[in-house]
């Protein structure tokens, strides 16, 4: 490719270099309007039209060719030369002039692709349009990241409360996994293993300090407040930081019932929320600063992660006899009754053909593996990876309970939306009149280094843990042969994982195909059984399955893993083994977990355990008899049984 022309003119602009382009063509206006946008009051613009005459100097067929840029010592470069000297004083763009000047192969690449573009600049408009819309501003994005946390504190307040109402029946000293005993556990297990870092490091909870029922109920008091703040916007970073510290405190010791990717997700949007909101008192949207971009593209970089990996864990993980249901099509066969907790539209949606179902099973590939690429990409695949991610977590919504998740990875896809996207009616009323007025200088730069030195961390750690999702699960793969050849990638994972800071996503890797549920049953003469139900669980069978979103009943939840445990070992559980001692001696605490007590006045004499397996009735059953459910009873366990299976 040989090198652009160079003229010089003799009547120079006096004030600022002058950028000449072709008026008549669509593309170079569209370009030249962000280019504006760019470079602010640095460089004039003017159409070849007007001012051609003014330098004669350059032939007339250069203005056809390419762009002109004219300094003020009167030298004239065009092309790709002329595009990257004029972004030379544009922050965060002047590398390009320098790698120009400094790397040839650079240079004739640039210039070769702007020949290109220059040769086809109808095919190009059209692609811009398709891919920006009319609008090629720089995107910005003062109304997705003001709202953002606002939004996270109402999920975040969701999620305390919901924990909140359930703690002393789950976490509380009379229940079913006490703080404190497990803390000192914790604490043992560390000194017999000559462990010398502080016991925070390898388990970071606040109630290191106090576990007491009281410091409990602190604890949740406190992360209300914080969640408070956040849809306040006051203080959003300490907001986002406290609410971080605050949840993981309680995730941290809930055991059994706080090992939820959904838990995890919300401890890694706040710590990625205390650098993308701007440090000020009260964040209102007219004084609304633009974004940090890292901070975004970490947002970004989480919500490819959590729906890339969602995606590829369902072809890289295979159930018993090497089966997987999602490569069969065959999924949604079970998906809608074997889920945790079904909604009442499970049932109908579990009776759709199966065309539906296989085709509903290749949307959600596109969606998952497909869709998150176009995050990386321009204003309207952006656009449509927010809206086809979106509609996905709605449908999730609409056909299962799964708490506050996937109102939590519909905010996450927020940031994905600029402000150039909005209708322009609203954008005028929202933004119109906004100052960027930026955060005080020595936090904002403190946050800034802080900032860096995390995405050195959070960026190989992320890495890591994504190529651990391609792993297949039958055999060794060329992930875990990669990773077991990078320790130093291990080891950044294994010393940020007590913290949350990065972690695994990817729901129903394998597809159950069967749904046990255990039923708990008591009775005064060993003839008359009564059955302790659950608030959401399935038990009875005519019982209508109910949506709960966005509380989340963890011992429900914990009672559909249970299930399927008992049926593949045939053991218990440690949390179920303490469970039903407390449940049978009637722990007010506990059974308040339950719907009802059915033996209201004192414990009965015997206890049963009842394994049994659930489908959903056929459509003409379901009208005529009005049960949602089939059981069909596997086996039953008395007291003596479930005691020695304990103990085992």
């Amino acid at each position: 490719m040989s090198a652009p022309k160079h003229y010089k003119v003799a009547n120079p602009p006096q004030e600022r270099p002058l950028m000449i382009y072709d008026g008549d063509c669509t593309f170079c206006r569209r370009w030249i309007e962000r280019w504006k946008i760019w470079t602010g009051d640095r460089v004039d613009y003017e159409e070849s039209q007007s001012v051609a005459g003014r330098f004669p100097e350059i032939p007339v067929d250069r203005y056809e060719k390419a762009v002109q840029l004219v300094e003020i010592n009167g030298d004239v470069s065009e092309g790709a030369e002329a595009v990257f000297l004029c972004l030379k004083d544009t922050p965060g763009k002047g590398w390009l002039y320098k790698t120009y000047k400094k790397w040839p192969l650079f240079a004739t690449m640039a210039e070769g692709a702007y020949v290109i573009v220059s040769r086809r600049r109808k095919f190009f408009s059209f692609l811009t349009k398709i891919f920006w819309g009319k609008n090629v501003e720089p995107p910005t994005y003062k109304f997705s990241s003001w709202l953002f946390p606002r939004l996270l504190g109402v999920l975040a307040l969701c999620a305390v409360i919901s924990y909140w109402v359930q703690a002393d029946g789950l976490i509380s000293g009379k229940g079913i996994l006490p703080v404190a005993p497990y803390l000192e556990t914790v604490q043992t297990g560390l000194a017999q293993n000559g462990l010398e870092k502080p016991a925070f490091f390898y388990l970071p909870t606040l109630f290191w300090l106090n576990g007491s029922d009281t410091a409990i109920q602190w604890v949740f008091a406190s992360a209300c407040l914080a969640g408070v703040a956040l849809v306040a916007g006051i203080f959003t970073p300490l907001a986002a930081l406290a609410l971080w510290l605050l949840y993981l405190s309680l995730t941290n010791v809930g055991q059994a019932f706080l090992t939820f990717q959904w838990d995890s997700l919300l401890i890694e949007i706040c710590f990625l929320t205390v650098f993308f909101s701007p440090w000020k008192i009260w964040d209102r949207l007219k004084v609304h600063p633009e974004p940090n971009s890292i901070a975004r593209w970490l947002i970004w970089f989480l919500l490819f992660r959590l729906m890339f990996e969602s995606g590829i864990v369902k072809l890289q993980s295979f159930g018993s006899g090497d089966s997987n249901t999602w490569r069969d099509w065959t999924a949604l066969n079970y998906h809608y009754w074997s889920q945790p907790l079904p909604a009442w539209t499970s049932f109908y949606a579990h009776h759709l053909p199966f065309w539906f179902q296989k085709f509903s099973i290749q949307a959600m590939f596109f969606i998952e593996l497909v869709l998150p690429f176009f995050i990386l990409g321009p204003r309207r695949l952006r656009n449509l990876a927010f809206f086809g991610l979106v509609l996905l977590q709605i449908l999730i919504s609409l056909t299962g309970n799964y708490g506050f998740f996937n109102l939590l990875t519909m905010l996450l896809c927020l940031p994905l939306i600029d402000d150039q996207s909005l209708p322009q009616r609203l954008r005028k009323r929202l933004l119109e009149g906004t100052q960027n007025l930026k955060s005080p200088s020595v936090p904002r730069y403190a946050k800034l280094v802080f900032l860096c030195l995390f995405t050195l961390i959070l960026i190989p750690a992320g890495t890591y843990q994504l190529i651990q999702s391609l792993e297949d699960n039958r055999k060794p793969s060329f992930s875990r042969k990669w990773l077991k050849e990078s320790p130093s990638l291990e080891t950044v994972y294994n010393g940020i994982q007590p913290f949350r800071f990065v972690n695994s996503y990817g729901l129903f890797r394998v597809m159950t195909t069967t749904r046990p549920e255990i039923q708990i049953e008591g009775s005064e003469d060993g003839r008359e059984w009564k059955a302790y139900n659950f608030r959401y669980k399935p038990g009875d069978p005519t019982g209508k399955p109910s949506f709960l979103i966005p509380h989340m009943p963890r011992l429900d939840w914990r009672m559909w893993f249970e299930g399927l445990n008992y049926e593949r070992s045939h053991r218990f559980s440690i949390w179920f083994a303490k469970f039903l001692p407390q449940l049978f001696d009637g722990n007010p605490e506990v059974i308040g977990l339950m719907e009802e007590n059915p033996f209201p006045d004192e414990p009965p004499k015997y206890f049963r355990l009842t394994l049994s397996h659930y489908t959903f009735t056929d459509l003409d059953t379901h009208n005529e008899t009005g049960r949602w459910w089939d059981v069909k009873p596997l086996s039953a366990y008395t007291v003596s049984g479930l005691v020695e299976n304990l103990k085992r």
